[in-house]
């Protein structure tokens, strides 16, 4: 899925796709462009990451959450 559709899908900016991928909370996948090429799971990641900002939890707090479950579930 590229940047746009996910940006439509979600109601989001790509500039906010971009702060969280510097963030280190989504990888998306390059294609032979260079262009992000985000997944099911890293669409479900931005989900789950936009619910936290919605309850107020810091992008700090949000990557500690992030870290433990993929320590738990994908390691």
């Amino acid at each position: 899925m590229t940047t746009h559709e996910v940006e439509e899908m979600l109601s989001i900016t790509k500039k906010t796709l971009i702060y969280y991928e510097n963030e280190g909370l989504v990888k998306p996948a390059r294609d032979s462009n260079n262009y992000r090429n985000y997944n099911q799971e890293d669409v479900s990641r931005i989900k789950f990451i936009l619910l936290l900002r919605e309850m107020d939890v810091t992008i700090e707090e949000i990557k500690q959450i992030v870290k433990k479950y993929d320590n738990l579930f994908l390691t």
